[in-house]
């Protein structure tokens, strides 16, 4: 959906380039070295919007190729005439990449109480624990049971409806997988129904849904399915988080004025309002926890791309000897015996199992045949399942399967491993999780929850 923003996607530019590393067309660059464009001469742009391509390459001086670009169609997309590229030094790459690390910063915004909207607002649901601002003092709040209550409703429609999520999950033992999950699938499940409904309904085109809402067990995940509803919506939701050590009960009245701004998603803590930024941090001197050359190390979703990449990692820059690489398919999963192999040949005990870490019952089989010798040292969880489609076409079914190997997988390697003395325990969470994405919405929840 993004390409027709673009000339010619980034995305799909840089795989045009691509085929440049496979070392067909130009000599291997020296030692410790890499190439990179530099020079672009005789760029044309035949057409937009291209959402895939076939691509010519072929050379055009030294160090330099042309770049031929067509539709499946064989109908010109873009040309370069010469592109050149210089080689570089592999460390300046790695150097370069001190300044792409970020983290989420939430800095503070004004909010001004002379914004709040003159019209009615509408509250949805008991606002129980939320801090919904009922009792602002704005006189003009109309409280609804449901969206369904409130469409039903005679009278103008509200400029702003608000719609609490209290996190009951906030004091659920999570090492009760099974009672944990529920919590975020019955919290996952209400926002997909209210986005749904609140998006099928043209009354509140004009109108904005203002979800409120904690970052917690169960919170985390409504804030991952709405960020991705905000990016396919632009303009249509407001996420705020309230609840915060000075927010027993927020104004109504400055919610709302916070609601009609720029600021899509808001933090309340205080009486202040803060909106996450990205910003840089630097890049960690210190390479990390250790995962210990004597223990098994257990990485999860081993059939995927990601997991065979840190495998190799682990294995060549860590120093792990022993991996148990687990996944539904175990050595069926394609490619598996020749990464085995790979990995033995770097001196790595390699054990591989199909597992679902979804299912505990499983997983407590699976960690309980570790050997003594060699106990359970760490656990890197990468297990996922994609499932894409707009908001609109998601289902409860579809969301669960998503759901499921992220936060039954996390939560069952949580309670069957806590009482293990762990070097590492990561869990590996995706950017869509923090920024959302369109198509995403239950992969952002499930990874909003990591």
């Amino acid at each position: 959906a993004e390409a027709a923003d673009y000339g010619i996607h980034p995305a799909l530019l840089d795989a045009a380039l691509q085929p440049l590393g496979l070392g067909l067309l130009l000599a291997e660059p020296g030692e410790g070295m890499t190439r990179r464009p530099f020079a672009w001469s005789g760029v044309t742009l035949h057409a937009q919007g291209a959402v895939a391509g076939r691509v010519r390459i072929a050379l055009a001086g030294e160090d330099a190729v042309s770049v031929t670009v067509a539709d499946p169609a064989g109908r010109p997309v873009a040309s370069v005439d010469v592109l050149t590229l210089r080689q570089v030094a592999a460390k300046q790459v790695a150097e370069a990449r001190s300044d792409s690390l970020f983290r989420v910063e939430w800095v503070p915004v004004a909010v001004s109480r002379s914004s709040a909207p003159a019209g009615r607002w509408a509250l949805i649901g008991s606002g129980n624990g939320s801090g919904s601002g009922s009792s602002s003092g704005h006189g003009d709040v109309d409280v609804h049971e449901d969206l369904g209550s409130l469409a039903a409703a005679a009278g103008p429609v509200p400029e702003l409806v608000f719609a609490p999520f209290p996190d009951a999950a906030e004091s659920t033992d999570i090492t009760d997988s099974a009672i944990a999950s529920d919590a975020v699938r019955r919290a996952t499940h209400r926002a997909l129904d209210l986005v749904q409904a609140w998006l099928a309904d043209e009354r509140f085109a004009a109108s904005r849904l203002v979800i409120l809402a904690g970052q917690g067990l169960a919170g985390g995940p409504v804030w991952g399915l709405v960020r991705s509803a905000q990016m396919e919506n632009p303009g249509r939701f407001v996420l705020i988080e309230t609840g915060g050590s000075g927010d027993a009960e927020p104004d109504g009245e400055l919610l709302a004025a916070a609601a009609v701004g720029d600021e899509p998603q808001l933090r309340l803590d205080g009486g202040e309002f803060c909106a996450p930024r990205l910003v840089r941090v630097p890049w960690p001197d210190a390479a990390g926890p250790g995962f210990g050359a004597e223990g098994t190390v257990l990485l999860t979703g081993s059939s995927g791309g990601l997991a065979r990449l840190l495998a190799r990692h682990l294995v060549a820059e860590r120093g792990v000897r022993n991996l148990l690489l687990a996944s539904r398919s175990g050595a069926a999963a394609e490619g598996m015996p020749k990464l085995v192999a790979e990995l033995t040949g770097l001196g790595a005990a390699v054990e591989v199992a199909a597992c679902d870490v979804a299912d505990r019952e499983a997983l407590a089989g699976l960690l309980a045949a570790v050997p003594a010798e060699r106990p359970l040292s760490a656990v890197v969880h990468t297990a996922a399942v994609l499932d894409d489609g707009v908001v609109e076409a998601l289902t409860p079914e579809r969301i669960d399967r998503v759901l499921r190997p992220k936060v039954d997988g996390a939560l069952n390697l949580h309670a069957l491993t806590e009482h293990l003395d762990l070097s590492a325990f990561v869990l590996f969470s995706s950017l869509s999780g923090t920024l959302g994405g369109a198509g995403l919405a239950n992969y952002s929840a499930a990874n909003a929850f990591l």
